[in-house]
Parts: structure tokens; C-alpha cells; sequence
């Protein structure tokens, strides 16, 4: 019996052995198998990393090329917008330049086309009116200094430009003239010849005014200037603050600062309105008004 227990807890002492050396020999090849897992697991994340690390300066480069590039295109935009303006420009200038020696070469030329047919057209027909229509009124108009030019080109253009007829019943026989020549859209005043004395109306001596600027040959000419203006009471003077002096001094409704180019209404209570006047466009046949003999000032 002892002998039987003694064999049987050897033997289950050997099995015991052999698990325990198993149980090693496994933990062994665990520990193995788990620090080869964990080593792809590092070798994993340094690669991912590195791979967000490529993405981050990927992203950066990217954001920094389409900056770049929006930059780029702002320019471009630019840089085409500012050409078109500077082809316009010069367009503009070309424009002047073409009307000026052509005036050179014919003094009626700012005035429409084919003035002098127009002229002579007028010279042969009969009218109904007192007189024969006149026009265009600029010829009658010629300015002292022409420091003063922007401003009354701007006032007194349109005017400047156009016919005049004493009688309603010639307007359309003049109409035909005018489109039948090329200058359909030159304006035609309808005024009654009055040759009114407008002393009345003007400020002291020593206030200048548009009228005193200017020397207008023709009386009726002169009458439709100061009926459509008031050229006899409207004062001048360089600046804004010279034109309110001008106001407060000589009791005028209404005055130009030419430098300024602004229009300055006053009232009697003292109150005053300030207005930009419109400046004539390079391309503009008013540009060439008030031109004088100095047309190649004009074009340079």
C-alpha cells in the first residue's frame, strides 16, 4: 500500500514537472509573441507619425500655395483692371488730341459736324422769327482768362452748343437742318429777341461774376446766357472760402469756386447750400471750348 502511494506521488510529482516546464516553455513564446506584437504596434504608430507629421507640413504647403495663389489672381485682377482704365484713358486723350487739331484746322469743328453747312443752310432759307436763327451761341462767347475755363465749361457747355430761333414756328425747319447735317441731338432755345437792360440785376463793380469774365459780341446771345444762367448775378471767385466772403459781401444768391469746382447757394437767412459741379469728360466736346487761338495748350 505505502509502496503503491510513494510510486503514484512520484508520478503525479514527474506530470507536475513536465506542466510547470510546458507552462515556462509557453509563457516563454507568449512573452515573445507579445513583444513582437508590440514591436509592429511601435513600429505602426512611429509610421503613422510620421505620416501625420507629412500631412501636417503637406496641409501648411498647401494652404501657403492657394494664399499664393488667391494673391496672385488679386493681382492679375488688378493689374487688368488697372490696364483697362489706362486704355481708357488714353482713348480719352487720343480722343481730345483729335478734336483739338481738328479745331486747328477748322474753328467750328467743337461745335458739331458740318457746322458752316449748317451755317450757310440757316443764311438761305427764310424764317418766320425777327431774325434768323443764330447758333451756335459759343461763337459769340470768348472768355478773358482761362483760369476760369473748367467750371464755366461745365455751366454754360450745353448752351454754348446750341441754336437759337426767336420764333417757335422755325424750330423744326432748323430741327432738319441740324439732323440733316449730322447734328441731330445739338439743342435748339426757343428765345424771343429782348434786348432787356440787365444793369439791374448785377452786384457792385468790385464783385466779379461770370458775365464780367466773359465778352459776348451777340446781345441776344448775351440775353439767352443771362435768362438760361443768370450769368449777370452769379458770383466767381477761386476757393470756397473766397466765394463765401464773396456772398457775405456782395448779397448774391448764388456763386462758383472754380478751383473746387463747387456751386454755392445762399439764402437770405444766412443758410447756404454747397453743390459738386460736374466735371466735363476728357472725350467731351466741351473740352474744347474756350480753346481761344491756344488749341495746342489744349492738346498738350
Amino acid at each position: 500500500m505505502n509502496r503503491d502511494l510513494t510510486s503514484h506521488n512520484k508520478r503525479i510529482a514527474e506530470l507536475q514537472g513536465k506542466i510547470d516546464a510546458e507552462a515556462r516553455k509557453l509563457q516563454a513564446e507568449s512573452q515573445a509573441t507579445l513583444s513582437a506584437i508590440q514591436a509592429r504596434i511601435n513600429a505602426c504608430k512611429a509610421k503613422l507619425s510620421a505620416a501625420d507629421d507629412d500631412f501636417d507640413e503637406a496641409r501648411v504647403a498647401l494652404e501657403e500655395y492657394n494664399a499664393s495663389k488667391d494673391e496672385a489672381e488679386t493681382r492679375l485682377q488688378e493689374s487688368q483692371g488697372d490696364t483697362g482704365k489706362l486704355r481708357g484713358q488714353l482713348k480719352e486723350l487720343d480722343e481730345g488730341i483729335a478734336r483739338c487739331q481738328a479745331q486747328q484746322l477748322n474753328s467750328l469743328a467743337a461745335y458739331g459736324s458740318n457746322i458752316k453747312s449748317v451755317i450757310q443752310a440757316i443764311r438761305d432759307e427764310k424764317w418766320a422769327g425777327k431774325s434768323a436763327p443764330i447758333g451756335p451761341l459759343g461763337l459769340f462767347v470768348e472768355l478773358k482768362d482761362k483760369r476760369w475755363a473748367p467750371p464755366l465749361k461745365s455751366m454754360l457747355g450745353n448752351t454754348m452748343m446750341s441754336f437759337a430761333v426767336s420764333d417757335a414756328r422755325d424750330r423744326a425747319k432748323l430741327k432738319a437742318i441740324l439732323n440733316k447735317t449730322g447734328n441731330s441731338r445739338t439743342s435748339i432755345i426757343i428765345a424771343p429777341i429782348d434786348i432787356f437792360d440787365y444793369s439791374g440785376g448785377e452786384p457792385a463793380e468790385d464783385v466779379l461774376t461770370i458775365l464780367r469774365v466773359l465778352k459776348i459780341s451777340n446781345p441776344w446771345a448775351l440775353r439767352i446766357f443771362i435768362n438760361s444762367h443768370g450769368i449777370e448775378r452769379t458770383g466767381l471767385a477761386r476757393t470756397r472760402v473766397e466765394v463765401e466772403a464773396l456772398l457775405t459781401k456782395s448779397g448774391l444768391g448764388f456763386a462758383i469756386a472754380a478751383d473746387d469746382m463747387l456751386s454755392v447757394r445762399s439764402w437770405a437767412d444766412g443758410g447756404r447750400y454747397t453743390q459738386t459741379m460736374p466735371i466735363v469728360p476728357k472725350n467731351d466736346p466741351r473740352q474744347t471750348l474756350f480753346a481761344g487761338n491756344d488749341l495746342a495748350g489744349e492738346i498738350r
